[in-house]
């Protein structure tokens, strides 16, 4: 079993080796630089994250939010900086015209250059990705929808993706603008939401806030160190399961690795028979509730030459992949209960996380602590002749409003 993480992008380059340099821009107001404290030079400027929009509209306005500049300085040292942040490093042209075929930024008087290119063409459609992002939140959460992507489509043209969208909450016929995507506020219940970009809107999208708690899987803590203030969190028992298989020769137990996306920015992959892991989660009440899982099937129907990376992805039963129980009592997975999987044209490493919501149904909850234990039992073998199971998310655990027993 592999306990997998997904590292912010520009964490994970200082991680990698930035960690020497100091990182200015944070917003504060004030300007950081290490070259007017220690008299050092800008030599030259290098992208650490280029803008990953490339193509614009004629009167766009560039978004500097994601992109990631290195200055190498002549003392030796290195500056990192988002340039939206950074208030020292100019950008031009901020707004684009026919004709523009780069952007420049400047900063301690050495410039660097990305190309991008402007085109004039009625946006006929948008296509909206949510697989990044977290579309379901509790109701003492906000959503974080700032690594959503979206897509317009025009005439004669490739699809472009867009950065500067506004995102509308569609709410008894009024529209409600929502400024901030990392901080989205939503009352409980579903949400009908859209993008507009250019005077086109997106079709219809929903957001969901619940009363009741998210478990990430990511959340794991050792069985002996939990205590009695813990509350909502995964045990693993990493003592079970196959030594390993022959899709990866990697014996289970909890294992770091950089990751695509996922709800917490980690899941739990590479599910052996026999292995178990256990959602342990807090009710202050005895009271019903229903059970989401969310996951991403591991049925390999179809690879690059057997190479592991997917065409397709079948649908899986959960009661053929795992045995369940609360607080010690089997529950009952209906055979209505499927992971769906996916497809692509071409190898998608992304289809191992194509994740999907699934329901266990409605249960009644302790006072306290419940354990939902989940024991791998998959009788599936995929396109290679291995046992396969899925990779898990979270769990997600929805309190009946007016409680129940």
């Amino acid at each position: 079993m592999k306990f997998v993480v997904k590292l912010n992008a520009v964490v994970a380059l200082l991680a990698a080796g930035l960690t020497c340099c100091m990182f200015v821009g944070c917003g504060s107001g004030e300007t950081q630089q290490s070259t007017s404290e220690q008299g050092a030079t800008v030599t030259d400027l290098e992208f650490i994250l280029p803008a990953k929009q490339t193509v614009y509209f004629a009167g766009d306005k560039f978004d500097g939010s994601r992109v990631a500049i290195q200055a190498n300085l002549s003392d030796g040292t290195r500056e990192v900086f988002i340039v939206a942040r950074e208030e020292n490093c100019t950008v031009e042209p901020q707004y684009f015209s026919m004709g523009d075929n780069h952007v420049t930024f400047t900063y301690g008087g050495k410039s660097i250059s990305q190309n991008i290119h402007v085109i004039d063409a009625p946006v006929s459609s948008l296509d909206v990705d949510l697989s990044a992002v977290t579309t379901s939140v509790t109701s003492t959460d906000k959503l974080d929808l700032s690594d959503m992507t979206v897509t317009a489509n025009c005439e004669n043209y490739d699809p472009i993706e867009v950065d500067e969208f506004t995102l509308v909450e569609i709410n008894n016929r009024e529209e409600i603008i929502h400024e901030d995507l990392s901080q989205v506020s939503l009352g409980t219940g579903l949400h009908e939401m859209k993008v507009l970009f250019k005077d086109c809107y997106s079709d219809s999208f929903y957001l969901d806030v619940f009363y009741g708690v998210a478990v990430e899987a990511e959340n794991v803590l050792d069985a002996d160190k939990v205590t009695a203030d813990d509350r909502n969190y995964v045990v693993v028992d990493t003592n079970v399961g196959e030594s390993g298989s022959t899709a990866t020769g990697v014996s289970p137990g909890p294992i770091m690795k950089p990751s695509e996306p996922a709800f917490g920015g980690g899941y739990l992959g590479d599910l052996k028979n026999g292995a178990v892991f256990s959602f342990h989660v807090w009710s202050d009440e005895a009271r019903t509730a229903d059970i989401l899982l969310r996951a991403s099937s591991g049925y390999l129907l179809r690879d690059d030459k057997g190479n592991w990376v997917p065409y397709e992805m079948g649908n899986m039963m959960l009661n053929r992949l795992f045995s369940v129980s609360l607080n010690g009592t089997p529950l009952s997975i209906s055979a209505d209960a499927v992971l769906e999987g996916g497809s692509s044209d071409t190898p998608d490493p992304m289809l191992w996380v194509n994740w999907k919501m699934v329901s266990l149904g409605n249960v009644q909850l302790q006072e306290g602590d419940n354990v939902f234990t989940f024991t791998v039992n998959s009788d599936y073998i995929n396109c290679n002749n291995a046992s396969c199971a899925c990779n898990v998310d979270r769990l997600e655990v929805r309190f009946n409003e007016h409680g129940g027993v």
